[in-house]
């Protein structure tokens, strides 16, 4: 029987082509869509759950209080955990650690400096490898506060080094500054789904090495930098956690002598890192929980637009099928027997379209990830008990999506079979047109949201900025070979044809900027410390007084944004004294970060800290590879290196809308697929009710009815669902969007322009698929469907 059945579903689907196309292709996009969406969401969930003691884990967060915001970040100081940890039977371990940037290294003893290889450096201390849970694969875990030079590094780039990791241990590696390290385990490289991400681990001791009689980085209070993380013993409440923040905060208090912004400690839950986009930390991408919602809801819906697809479809070819069941049912098939054979067909269906989504992904996927610069976490191989439970569970969901037909089908007796268009088996039409409405108006709902988050981000990456972003060239400064040779540097980089102007700046315009405090004012502000040519630079707008200098005098002299005078109250600054420093300009206000964030008050001082920091090149020249050659050449001559550090100022700062990007593409390409599901579904639906009415048509024809008399019977309830369509789809995307426009400080105004568009393109891509199929039926041969009676 089932050699029978099979057989027969093959043939049925063969020989119906283009139904059977249709349907494959639908299905198939459907499905690898939310495998996809599936897979992804399931990747970002599972962000750091590889740590075996993951829900006791937490990180000591400083927040401090600015101008009635509450500002939080993991940088605190170093010594505030290993003073006061110790008193609490209640925290079982605590750590500190530092991203360090990179380390680059050789397996070269030679002092060859040729083949550096660049590693992501974490300094850290004894503890961190007994509260993370980064598998070791050879050697042992070394105690990183008495062994300063030890290293442990990555499976790979073990490899890399030593050709073979398991050779690494015990072998020497040696840094472009002539530093030496040995290597004392492997540990397998750090999963895609860790919020820390680095190559090697070494001694946060040994990056600041104790002198005697000088104070010592770690040691020093209030110098936020260092990250402390605790582990927390079983069975310890948040109150209790809490009472213990509250009671570090009191001593760290007493600690701290000079003037800041009011300030406490908490403890943020490590599980909760990767979701808490309202921490500044330097976690490996993080992702606003809300979208993964967003995601999953349109997993669902392109999950239930496919399979209504089918249905639609499926029942559209009942009728065609009308005449082959009745024969069946002649010649003694039961009902049982229909119902099998419609879930034959279904099964191979299903299957085929499962093995072509499969397929989909495979050439699809590491494009995707090409353009959004994300890992998606959509691997086949990976995730092989996803997609056989995948597989199962769209099985069945396929079984009940063509049990309506089937039963439909199924359920009448001989003489209730009648001609093609002339059978009341098919009479309801509502359900279907329905489904078909609830197709549109998701269509309406992601081509609305979508359109205007583009407008968003053009927005707030384009769009009234304050600065010039393009064309901009950023030369690390702060490396053993530049950091005393900054101003040969700019003066050599400044003879460059390609460059119209440089300047030495500390800080540039990113997502959020550290703030200071001005006492006597107890004003918060940002401070950007620069020389003089960062307003030319960054094409800053001087908009009263003067600029600075660089004349050495020019330090006690400060340049503040129009905000910042406004927070002052200072009607006539020019003169006037800001945190000591007289006021000889006022700036334009511009977007020093995120249009999240409403414009603070910002002051620019002259660059006094030797080294530190970028160089800030604005390039005069399209001939972007002839600029970047000449300057690495102009920077091997001063510093005697070939390692210059760079990157474009413009695409440091799209990276501040990462997030939003991921949202924007993957809104993109499924409001492409619900375009095309809606497109399938209309045309299913169309079909079926012009077969369902041949009968009508012909006769309305003799009559004399033309095809518009045609397309206002015919088309007139599907009207009357796309309208509704309209009316669900459009309230939607606005509540939607409004909502996501409530994160940025500075967005667009929702007008009713692009919803005007939506329409226009829904209708003129709905409207004529919908009256083809009048017309088609309008051009066949009358007499062959009133013959047939």
């Amino acid at each position: 029987m089932i050699r029978h059945n099979l057989k027969l579903a093959i043939r049925r689907l063969v020989k119906n082509r283009a139904y059977s196309f249709i349907n494959l292709f639908g299905l198939s996009v459907g499905f690898a869509s939310v495998l996809i969406i599936f897979l992804y969401v399931k990747k970002e969930r599972s962000f750091d759950h590889f740590h075996s003691r993951l829900d006791n884990i937490e990180h000591l967060l400083l927040v401090t209080q600015r101008d009635g915001f509450e500002e939080k970040s993991t940088r605190t100081s170093g010594p505030v955990l290993e003073e006061f940890a110790p008193r609490y039977t209640e925290i079982e371990r605590f750590s500190r650690y530092w991203p360090s940037g990179k380390l680059e290294v050789s397996s070269d003893s030679t002092g060859s400096k040729l083949n550096l290889l660049p590693l992501r450096q974490y300094s850290v201390d004894r503890n961190f490898l007994k509260i993370f849970d980064f598998e070791l694969k050879y050697g042992q875990i070394p105690d990183f506060d008495t062994e300063v030079s030890a290293l442990v590094v990555s499976e790979s780039k073990a490899e890399a080094l030593f050709g073979d990791s398991r050779f690494a241990v015990g072998s020497y590696v040696f840094g472009k500054s002539n530093e030496q390290y040995i290597v004392r385990a492997v540990v397998e490289d750090v999963p895609k789904n860790s919020s820390l991400r680095f190559d090697c681990l070494t001694s946060l001791r040994g990056q600041y090495r104790w002198e005697e009689g000088k104070p010592n980085f770690l040691q020093l209070w209030g110098n936020n930098n260092i990250h402390n993380v605790v582990l927390f013993r079983d069975g310890v409440s948040d109150e209790r956690k809490a009472e213990i923040a509250r009671e570090i905060t009191v001593d760290n208090d007493e600690r701290i002598t000079y003037t800041r912004a009011p300030e406490y400690f908490e403890f943020q839950p490590f599980s909760e890192a990767h979701f808490d986009l309202s921490v500044s930390d330097h976690f490996y991408g993080k992702t606003d929980e809300s979208n993964l919602r967003i995601f999953t809801a349109i997993a669902l819906v392109i999950l239930f637009a496919s399979l209504a697809n089918y249905c639609s479809l499926t029942l559209s070819q009942s009728v065609e099928r009308i005449k082959e069941i009745g024969v069946k049912r002649t010649v003694g098939a039961s009902r049982f027997n229909l119902i099998v054979h419609y879930f034959f067909e279904s099964v191979l269906l299903t299957s085929l379209a499962f093995i072509m989504a499969i397929i989909m992904m495979e050439v699809f996927v590491p494009q995707l990830e090409l353009v959004m610069n994300k890992d998606i976490g959509a691997g086949i191989v990976d995730n092989l008990s996803v997609l056989i439970g995948g597989f199962v569970a769209i099985l069945l969901l396929s079984f009940l999506s063509v049990l309506y037909p089937a039963l439909v089908a199924s359920k009448k007796q001989i003489s209730d079979f009648k001609s093609l268009g002339a059978s009341s088996l098919f009479g309801r039409s509502t359900f279907i047109s329905l489904i078909n409405a609830v197709q549109t108006t998701i269509f309406i709902f992601l081509f609305a949201a979508t359109l205007l988050v583009n407008q968003q981000l053009a927005f707030v990456q384009n769009d009234k900025l304050g600065f010039n972003k393009e064309q901009v060239l950023m030369v690390f400064t702060n490396t053993n070979e530049a950091i005393f040779k900054k101003e040969e540097l700019k003066a050599s980089m400044l003879k460059s044809p390609f460059v119209e102007s440089a300047a030495i700046s500390i800080s540039y315009p990113l997502e959020k900027s550290r703030m200071s405090y001005a006492s006597e004012e107890q004003l918060n502000f940002i401070e950007y410390m620069a020389d003089a040519a960062i307003v030319d630079v960054l094409k800053l707008e001087i908009v009263e007084g003067r600029r600075l200098s660089k004349e050495e005098h020019h330090n006690r002299y400060v340049l503040l944004n129009e905000t910042a005078v406004e927070s002052l109250g200072l009607e006539e600054p020019i003169g006037k004294e800001f945190n000591g420093r007289e006021i000889v300009g006022v700036i334009a206000d511009f977007h020093a970060e995120s249009k999240k964030e409403i414009i603070k008050p910002l002051a620019i001082t002259l660059f006094e800290q030797d080294g530190f920091g970028w160089l800030m090149l604005r390039l005069k020249t399209e001939q972007v590879q002839a600029a970047v050659n000449d300057i690495s050449h102009r920077y091997e001559t001063v510093t005697g290196s070939s390692q210059i550090q760079y990157k474009f100022f413009d695409d440091e700062y799209d990276k501040v809308y990462s997030a939003e990007k991921v949202v924007r593409y993957l809104m993109q390409i499924f409001t492409g697929i619900a375009l095309l599901i809606s497109f399938l579904g209309i045309l299913g639906s169309t079909s079926y009710a012009i077969k369902r009415r041949l009968k009508e048509i012909s006769i309305r024809k003799v009559l004399g009815a033309g095809i518009l008399d045609l397309n206002a019977v015919i088309n007139k309830s599907s009207s009357r669902f796309l309208l509704l369509s309209v009316l669900l789809g459009i309230p939607l995307s606005y509540w939607w969007v409004t909502r996501w426009l409530e994160q940025f400080s500075y967005r667009i105004n929702v007008g009713s322009g692009p919803y005007i568009f939506v329409i226009l393109i829904t209708a003129a891509i709905i409207l004529p698929v919908m009256y083809s199929q009048v017309f088609r039926a309008y051009q066949s041969k009358t007499v062959d469907f009133l013959k047939d009676e």
